[in-house]
């Protein structure tokens, strides 16, 4: 686990209590409370702020999710005074798009509700401009999710492309999109993905 996590428990860095039983994506996404549509989930976790490429992340989803009625996007995370106007452009987008029930917002949440978020995803995208180092890839490898990341910070040392997930350049939509699709089109592979993430990061715990 040091490996990859070289963070002492102090630096909150443990990843113990995103691990559950796991069940399929499809049924996770049927357990959500005040279901939202489709049959699986995709998502992005953290702030939002440009640095970490939520607009990235929205319009990529943009592009793919008219063809994939089966998944939901959801973005997490705390928006800052100064980011506000940030997130009514992409809201504004979205609604263009006409995807405002297909790409949704659901505000700051607690651990709690994080934890049980990533355990209904299929598919966790971190998408950063620039990220020194970032735990979200390894929250949602424990959560048993399939992971799409920005080459930047540790993700190369966490993401492996084909076996765990998929690295894309950052600030990249077009890649992004790309990436998300491939794994879009064949769920059970995408969940097989994460079920290898889970395991390859259970094993390596100490």
């Amino acid at each position: 686990f040091h490996d990859i996590c070289p963070h002492s428990p102090e630096q909150n860095c443990c990843v113990d209590r995103f691990w559950q039983e796991i069940r399929t994506r499809h049924k996770s996404w049927e357990y959500v409370e005040n279901p939202l549509q489709g049959k699986y989930g995709i998502g992005v976790f953290g702030r939002i702020r440009p640095a970490k490429g939520t607009d990235v992340f929205v319009n990529a989803m943009i592009d793919v999710l008219p063809q994939f009625p089966d998944f939901t996007a959801i973005i997490t995370g705390q928006v800052l005074a100064e980011h506000a106007d940030y997130k009514k452009t992409m809201e504004d987008k979205i609604r263009a798009a006409g995807l405002a029930e297909r790409i949704i917002f659901l505000g700051n949440l607690d651990a709690d509700e994080i934890s049980r978020w990533y355990r209904n995803v299929a598919i966790m995208v971190a998408c950063p401009r620039y990220e020194p180092f970032g735990i979200t890839p390894l929250e949602a490898m424990a959560s048993g999710c399939a992971v799409v990341a920005s080459r930047t910070g540790a993700f190369e040392y966490i993401v492996k492309p084909g076996e765990t997930g998929e690295l894309v350049p950052t600030g990249d939509a077009k890649s992004l999109a790309a990436a998300v699709k491939m794994l879009m089109q064949d769920p059970l592979k995408t969940e097989a993905m994460g079920d290898r993430k889970s395991t390859r990061l259970n094993s390596s715990h100490v």
